[in-house]
Order: structure tokens, then C-alpha cells, then sequence
């Protein structure tokens, strides 16, 4: 365990705290950008930074100060524990706040460290995105191509008072690539991308002649009449929906504030029979698993939804004590907007690799059922849902029209507007076409394509 965590219990404990927990990341991370058809390198960057969080107990409950750094050295660690303390003698008592997690063996989370990324140097990660350049460039039509490549090596540790004190270290690899296709006046585009823990090279190619051919399909669309729909949608559009209504509202924390249309419904059907949603941290090759969480409680699979049941919401230390139920193990340390270090932020709820359970056959067998309907890969403005209802009003990207089962022509343009818990429960076939999508700092989404049943759209 690092010295410098080892010295921030020591001194908070000098300066009279019931409890202290620190958390460490130390993350080298390297990204590629490609833009204008052009390859370069965009980012090398060490991240490293420490965050520490107090407890103090007082006569009406407790309260938490915290405090973050990028500099190890004693006099810098001091400060930020004085600061921290200084916050939580300020801060009014709360009455529900009862601990930070207690002692416990960590789970287990198989395949997340790669040593050959470790070693990759980014001239090669540049080969790749020429590669990637230059398999997108086929067709004379094709007049924009962006994206990136990346790789990555890191550590994550927390200790605390209470016995913590626990460390892994994962990798990650992974990329993505827009392409815009031109023809006379008629623009189209597409995109993919991949995610791993693990050098898988091939599949970024793959990603480059996808986003390019869905570009090219894309040329030439015609209008959509307003109407009732089924509705075909792929993994990115899906983790876009989830990840600003449907994840928000599992969370243990706002659930207990009034603030998810969850709120009272475990036991109860909330989605299809189709629907089962697990939170796995076990996942091979996964960049959401990981042995605990960032507050040092164990991880393990556990059902959310079992065939359209809400069996449980997404817990840490604070939320299950206030409620007197098992720690979930799933604090971590993100924000919806933005970017930020997670040693820079103090823990909420969210899951690790969101797993919705594949069905069968492919996204073609999907397409197949349908007579009257629509493709989607993507959603424009869904960081603009309400969080609390679960509405939105969002702007279809990427579309195909589906007539008897057949793909037959892009369409223009297209609006949704709906009601996340509505949409799972019209949810009528999931594929068995498992793919990763992030969704956040060490936080996935692996899911098939799912059809989801008499949607209303507008032109």
C-alpha cells in the first residue's frame, strides 16, 4: 500500500477523527486522435492523485469533510487532511450517516490486466489508427474521418480506518472512428467503436470498415411519415438512454431522496419479461470489473431486474446503512457532465458493467420480425432526459427504415419522445449480440440489440 495513504490515516487519526478512508488512482493513459483524414498523437498523461475523507461523530449523527491532491509529499498530505477535518467540524450533522465500509475480503474480477499494453509504445498505437485511416478511406465518397485510439494501465487503491485496505490494477484498449460520406448534396454518417481491458487490435480494423460502410448506407435519405413504430436499437443509442434516465434512477441515493420513479417498486414489474439486468464486476475483459468498489466494499454479480422484476437498487456504505440493508458494493466516483479525476471525488452509486442478458440470434433476426419500423443506432440530446420521470425528447441518429422485415432506405430525420421505464417494458426481443459501450470512468454497459414494440415517432 503506498506510504503516502499509510501517512493520511496516521495524521487524520493525530487530528481526532472517529474514521478516515483514502483513495488512490494512478492511471498512465495514452490517446491517439485522428482528424481530418490525418493521425496524430493526442495525450500522453500520468494522472495521479489522492483523496481523503473524514468522519466525525457528533451528538445528532455525523458528518464527512474531504479533501483531494496530485502531490504526495507530507506537507501537501497534512494540509489536505486538515482541510478535509476542517469541512467535516463545519458541515451540519447527519443523521443517517453512520460509517465508512467496514473490513472485507474483496471479490473476485478474472482477465483485466493485460502486461502487453504496458508495454505498448504510441507510435504503435499510431500504425493502428492508420490502419484504421486507411480501411475507411476505401470509397471516393467518404470526405471525413475522426477519431481515436487509446490504451491504458492502472491502480486503484483505498484503505481506512476500519481495516480496508485493499489494491488492483487493470488496463484498458479500445477506440473509436465517425466517418462522414459526401454525394452531391446528400451527407450520411456512421460510426463504431470497441472496448476492452485487453490488446485486441483486429477489432479496431473492424470498427473502421463498419463506421465507413453505415456512412455510405446512410447517403441519400428520404422523410419518415409520422407514425407508430417498432423500433430496432443498437448498443450505443441503448447505453445513451440508460446512462442518463434508467441508471440514475437504480441508484440508492436518489432513490432514498424522492428522486427516481423507482422509488417503493422493488418486487414490482418495471420492464418486459424480456428484460433482465444483472450488475456484473466479473466480466472478463471488461473495463467496468473490479474486485470493489471505490469505497473498498467487496463486488460480486447481483440481479437488478429479473425477467421485468426490480429485485434491488445500486447501494454504498451510506445508502445501505441508512436503510439497514447489504452494501451492493457499488460506490463510485464519477459526474454525469464533465470530466474528473475519481481521487477528486467523493463516492455515490453506479453501476460496474451494467449486463443486460442476451436473447437470441443476431440484430438480423431482429430486423426480420419487424413489418413496420425503424433502425436506430444512436440518440441526439439524451443527456436532456429528466433523470427523476424518466421523459425525453430526443432526436433519432443513424436511421434505417424497416418494411416486411428488410432494410430499404436511410431515413431524414426523426423524433422520439417517451418515457424510459415505458420503453423497457415495451421492450419485445433481445438478441444475443453481446457488445461494451462505456459509460462512464470504469463503467460499461455490455448489452445485445433489443426491439422495442409500438413506438411513436414524428418527422
Amino acid at each position: 500500500m503506498n506510504e503516502a495513504m499509510e501517512y493520511a490515516l496516521r495524521r487524520c487519526a493525530n487530528l481526532g477523527v472517529s474514521q478516515t478512508e483514502v483513495f488512490l488512482t494512478d492511471d498512465v493513459d495514452t490517446n491517439i486522435v485522428i482528424e481530418k483524414k490525418q493521425v496524430r498523437i493526442g495525450q500522453v498523461k500520468h494522472d495521479r492523485g489522492m483523496g481523503i475523507r473524514v468522519l466525525i461523530k457528533k451528538s445528532d449523527g455525523a458528518s464527512t469533510g474531504f479533501s483531494f491532491m496530485t502531490d504526495f509529499s507530507r506537507k501537501t498530505v497534512t494540509e489536505a487532511a486538515k482541510r478535509a477535518v476542517a469541512t467535516a467540524k463545519l458541515k451540519k450533522a447527519d443523521k443517517d450517516l453512520k460509517s465508512f465500509q467496514e473490513k472485507a475480503r474483496p471479490g473476485k474480477s478474472k482477465d483485466i490486466f493485460d502486461r502487453k499494453i504496458q508495454r505498448i509504445d504510441p507510435s504503435h498505437l499510431i500504425e493502428i489508427g492508420t490502419s484504421m485511416l486507411d480501411e475507411a478511406s476505401g470509397d471516393s465518397r467518404i470526405s471525413t474521418i475522426s477519431g481515436s485510439v487509446y490504451s491504458g494501465f492502472g491502480e486503484v487503491a483505498v484503505l481506512n480506518s476500519l481495516g480496508v485496505s485493499a489494491t488492483y490494477k487493470s488496463t484498458a484498449f479500445g477506440g473509436h472512428l465517425y466517418v462522414v460520406a459526401e454525394s452531391d448534396s446528400s451527407v450520411g454518417v456512421g460510426w463504431d467503436a470497441h472496448s476492452s481491458t485487453h490488446y485486441e487490435s483486429e477489432k479496431l480494423i473492424t470498427v473502421a470498415r463498419d463506421a465507413a460502410d453505415i456512412a455510405i448506407k446512410q447517403l441519400n435519405p428520404k422523410p419518415l411519415q409520422s407514425g407508430v413504430y417498432d423500433m430496432v436499437v443498437e448498443q450505443h443509442g441503448l447505453a445513451d438512454l440508460l446512462m442518463n434516465t434508467y441508471v440514475q434512477q437504480l441508484r440508492a441515493d436518489l432513490v432514498q431522496k424522492n428522486q427516481s420513479p423507482l422509488a417503493e417498486k422493488i418486487g414490482s414489474e418495471v420492464a418486459s419479461e424480456e428484460v433482465t439486468f444483472l450488475d456484473d464486476p466479473t466480466l472478463p475483459r471488461a473495463q467496468g470489473s473490479k474486485p470493489f468498489d471505490t469505497e473498498g466494499c467487496p463486488t460480486k454479480p447481483r440481479p437488478i431486474v429479473e425477467r421485468g422484476i426490480l429485485r434491488t437498487f445500486l447501494h454504498n456504505s451510506y445508502t445501505s446503512n441508512k436503510e439497514g440493508v447489504e452494501n451492493t458494493g457499488n460506490a463510485l466516483r464519477y459526474i454525469m457532465f464533465g470530466t474528473r479525476s475519481e481521487y477528486a471525488l467523493e463516492p455515490i452509486t453506479g453501476p460496474h458493467n451494467l449486463f443486460l442478458k442476451p436473447g437470441r440470434g443476431e440484430k438480423e433476426d431482429l430486423i426480420r420480425e419487424v413489418k413496420n419500423g425503424v433502425f436506430v443506432r444512436g440518440f441526439i440530446g439524451a443527456h436532456t432526459s429528466n433523470v427523476q420521470s424518466g421523459d425525453f425528447s430526443l432526436a433519432l441518429d443513424c436511421i434505417s427504415r424497416i418494411e416486411n422485415g428488410n432494410l430499404t432506405y436511410p431515413v431524414k430525420q426523426a423524433m422520439i419522445g417517451g418515457n424510459m421505464p415505458k420503453i423497457l417494458k415495451q421492450v419485445r426481443l433481445v438478441a444475443g449480440n453481446s457488445k461494451e459501450v462505456i459509460m462512464g470512468p470504469r463503467m460499461t454497459l455490455n448489452s445485445p440489440t433489443i426491439l422495442v414494440g409500438a413506438v411513436t415517432l414524428s418527422a
